[in-house]
């Protein structure tokens, strides 16, 4: 301890970063994360680098560099980029976005889901900090649902700093980060005083809410993995001030592929909104601006396949033609037979045209009903769009039809985990484990599972079992259900969400 004090005393580190430097981070932090420095934010930059190698003894922005390139969950790095991309947060921050979402937008779609009989919300705050703003959506909800209990509720909270993740996990925040009136504070319901200083989230608003790591730069979203589709809410404010308009374009691509036909995607006042994305159109209600999801739209053929995020499409990517095993409920010829009916639809599958797949798949069964591979289509298709229930069903078919694909078993327990049924979407995915041990995405799902009951050690064992088949595979290989994302990139996914879960212990 004194040695340490000793070391710190004599460190000498030039506070002035030279041109290069700021150029090597910026080139670093842009690669790595999508992060575009504007000028008014050098004075944070600069005060990030100098605190973080104050801390940890380096001597020059270019030895830390160095360090946070060659290991990408070092303390040095988290430190860093907590400091450079946390901004303030806080309860019901932005009154006329909140004004919007308590008056307007929340009470309309509550009540077209009551109409429909579907009592499920779907809500992603990404970049979501420490989480009061996810939290913040929580207590209107249980505001405004006198049935609260009766909902399924897909709360989701993103951000790539594991110490605002850590704390959002929590749910413990000082006075300031409430920044409301005494009477919300001390007689809402919502907070227990925790200390002098500190007030605890009560259990029934924080266990409401699922926090992962999420980088917006990567092609991790919309998937099924992460649940990040088919949402009827995004909330992402204060993210895209730090993004090149490049990297802007991109994720408000995928958002608009993550949202529900008609969803919403709402930015903050100070983030860039002259971007380009045919997919939303900007609306505005008072002074509130936001994005909503066109009902269709067309999806370029002009496109590469690898631009449109998949969910559960990797088993059939390579499909050869000459194994595909028919199993056709009439011996008659017809006029195309299942091996180009599949042709067909798996294009469909990969531009994303749901409605497409499942008018072709309903087609096909009518003379294939035990064709497991159509009726597993037809459920991934359900799922991107919302229908749940129905997909279940689907997924249940193709595992009739096929009781020893783990594809099935894998895609039967994402949906278990979206309808909240987590004794049966832990069986599914231990199933998938049964038939195919080395299945990392099995393991890792089951991992995911096991923390949702709150068994915490042996869900860690999980994840770390699915980080150790993704080391030891194919670095290239794309994840099942995230065509976009490799072994390799994932692999340093489930370090950060170990990361976070270590600092939870």
């Amino acid at each position: 301890m004194i040695l340490s004090a000793i070391n710190t005393m004599n460190l000498k580190f030039d506070p002035v970063l030279s041109a290069q430097d700021e150029e090597n981070f910026r080139f670093f932090l842009n690669n790595a994360y999508g992060l575009h420095l504007h000028e008014h934010q050098q004075d944070k930059f600069k005060k990030a680098v100098y605190d973080t190698c104050q801390k940890f003894c380096i001597s020059s922005a270019a030895a830390l560099l160095e360090k946070i390139q060659q290991d990408p969950f070092c303390d040095e790095r988290i430190l860093l980029i907590q400091q450079i991309t946390v901004d303030e947060s806080y309860f019901f921050r932005d009154d006329e976005q909140q004004k919007f979402l308590k008056t307007e937008f929340l009470p309309k779609l509550i009540a077209q889901k009551r109409q429909a009989q579907d009592k499920h919300l779907r809500i992603w705050s990404a970049g979501c900090s420490t989480g009061q703003e996810i939290y913040s959506i929580a207590i209107l909800l249980y505001q405004l649902l006198p049935d609260f209990s009766e909902w399924t509720l897909h709360l989701l909270g993103s951000d790539i700093s594991h110490q605002s993740l850590e704390q959002a996990i929590a749910g413990k925040y000082n006075r300031w980060s409430i920044r409301t009136d005494e009477n919300f504070i001390n007689h809402s319901g919502y907070f227990t005083p925790s200390d002098e200083r500190y007030y605890q989230l009560k259990d029934f608003i924080k266990n409401k809410v699922k926090f992962f790591y999420l980088n917006l730069a990567e092609d991790t979203f919309p998937s099924l993995m992460n649940q990040t589709c088919y949402l009827d809410l995004i909330l992402c404010r204060n993210v895209f001030i730090y993004f090149t308009p490049e990297v802007i374009e991109k994720a408000c691509h995928q958002f608009a592929q993550a949202l529900r036909p008609e969803g919403v995607l709402m930015l903050s006042v100070t983030d860039p909104v002259n971007f380009s994305c045919l997919e939303l159109n900007k609306e505005k209600w008072g002074e509130v601006f936001y994005f909503k999801r066109k009902n269709e739209f067309l999806v370029e053929e002009t496109q590469d396949d690898s631009y449109y995020s998949e969910t559960s499409l990797s088993s059939f990517d390579n499909i050869d033609s000459a194994s595909i095993v028919s199993q056709p409920v009439k011996d008659e010829p017809q006029s195309d037979d299942l091996e180009e009916i599949k042709k067909k639809v798996i294009p469909l599958l990969r531009k994303s045209l749901w409605s497409q797949v499942i008018e072709s798949c309903n087609l096909a069964l009518v003379n294939y009903s035990k064709d497991a591979d159509l009726h597993q289509f037809k459920a991934k298709s359900l799922v991107n769009l919302g229908q749940f229930n129905e997909a279940k069903l689907a997924c249940e078919k193709s595992i009739v039809c096929d009781d020893l694909d783990p594809h099935t078993y894998l895609l039967y327990g994402l949906i278990l985990l979206q309808l909240e049924l987590y004794d049966e979407a832990e069986k599914a995915f231990r199933q998938t484990v049964f038939l195919n041990h080395d299945f990392m995405e099995a393991h890792y799902q089951l991992g995911q599972v096991l923390l949702y009951k709150g068994q915490k050690k042996q869900g860690v064992k999980a994840i770390k079992n699915a980080l150790k088949l993704a080391e030891e595979g194919d670095k290239n290989q794309p994840v099942h259900n995230v065509i976009t994302l490799t072994y390799a990139s994932f692999s340093e996914i489930i370090k950060n969400e170990l990361t976070v879960l270590n600092d939870k212990q």
